[in-house]
């Protein structure tokens, strides 16, 4: 590469305390690869990277931000196709919005120490293998590291109170993580589709939102220790293979598994998670602990029927639920309607045995 001057690289706009880099001028230049961006300009501190300042730089593989640089701003290093390592000085504190989104081969970035905020869908679609945030950090933004599928460890920090929406969401390869004990609160979607096989949660934390470990298809082991946080009925959906007592505290929103589903979710079939309550194994907890207490048990009755579901009947049966007149007819209706042979055979015999239809 030639030699060039300041000027030939970076457009600069004084600031308030020295000067924003305010864009790169050789965004379609192949011949610079690795840049280092000063820390001064005519005398004064270069303080900033103005937003939009490198994004589409498509030739850039690396960059160096120098000491006394305390903002990326948004969109700064979007779509940089090319840009696998960056250095951040620990003067930085803040990351802003979208920017090193689309960075797809940026693999190598340690995050700052004096790092306080990183802003929404800051690294979105990297390539980054493992990410340690720093003590100090406040604030993590939503689809901060959204459709990272190498990312494999993360650990949180002390001062991070809230995972926000989608923050890891699609990060498929992702097996460990450490949540920090101040950790009060989890958004929804924020790991969906994940790759744990067990999680531990603090004992502070609250609340797990919606759809928040959905779609974690390995995860088989939930540690609540302590905590008892508020979860919604979508939170570990889709995950098979769950142990009974993860769904149980799952499904009563309580680390107490002998707390009964909550009635509002049954009279809504569109908020119940049935494929999990209906599974065979949880189903048959759920009878031992009387989860069903306030639940319409009609509603679930049909929702087994629907479903030929015909093993759940005689466990519901020995649990000491009745099938009423009523109640049967609907259930004949369905069951007859959709061709069920095995239980439409059953629902007979039930009705024969216990409402004296058909006896001599």
């Amino acid at each position: 590469m030639k030699k060039m001057n300041i000027d030939d690289l970076f457009r600069f706009e004084e600031c308030d305390g020295g000067y924003a880099l305010k864009r790169y001028r050789l965004l379609n230049d192949p011949s610079v690869e690795d840049l280092d961006i000063p820390s001064e300009y005519k005398g004064k501190p270069v303080i900033s990277i103005a937003k939009f300042a490198f994004s589409e730089a498509k030739y850039l593989c690396s960059v160096k931000a120098s000491d006394g640089i305390s903002e990326v701003g948004e969109c700064a290093f979007f779509n940089c196709k090319n840009l696998k390592t960056v250095i951040l000085p620990d003067s930085l504190t803040v990351i802003g919005d979208e920017a090193f989104f689309e960075c797809t081969k940026l693999e190598n970035l340690s995050f700052p120490s004096g790092l306080k905020v990183i802003g929404d869908n800051a690294f979105n679609h990297c390539k980054l293998k493992s990410v340690i945030l720093p003590d100090g950090l406040e604030e993590l933004g939503k689809f901060a590291f959204n459709f990272c599928f190498g990312l494999r460890s993360v650990i949180l920090p002390e001062t991070l109170k809230v995972v926000r929406n989608r923050t890891f969401y699609f990060c498929e390869n992702l097996e460990n993580i450490v949540f920090p004990d101040g950790l009060k609160e989890i958004e929804g979607s924020a790991f969906y589709k994940c790759g744990f096989r067990a999680l531990t949660f603090p004992s502070g934390l609250k609340k797990i939102g919606f759809l928040a470990f959905a779609h974690c298809e390995k995860l088989e082991k939930i540690d609540f220790g302590e905590s008892s946080p508020v979860m919604d009925f979508k939170t570990f959906e889709c995950c098979p293979k769950l142990s009974v007592e993860n769904i149980l505290q799952w499904l009563a929103c309580s680390a107490d598994i002998t707390k009964p589903f909550p009635q509002k979710y049954i009279s809504d079939p569109n908020s119940f998670d049935w494929d999990a309550v209906l599974r065979e194994d949880v189903f048959a907890l759920a009878l031992k602990y009387d989860s069903f207490a306030l639940v319409d048990k009609g509603k679930v009755l049909k929702e087994i029927v629907r479903r030929d579901l015909n093993r759940l009947l005689p466990l519901a049966e020995n649990a000491g639920w009745i099938i009423t007149e009523k109640c049967m007819e609907k259930l004949l209706r369905i069951s007859l309607q959709n061709g069920y042979i095995e239980i439409t055979a059953w629902l007979l015999d039930y009705k024969n045995r216990k409402l004296g239809f058909g006896e001599a």
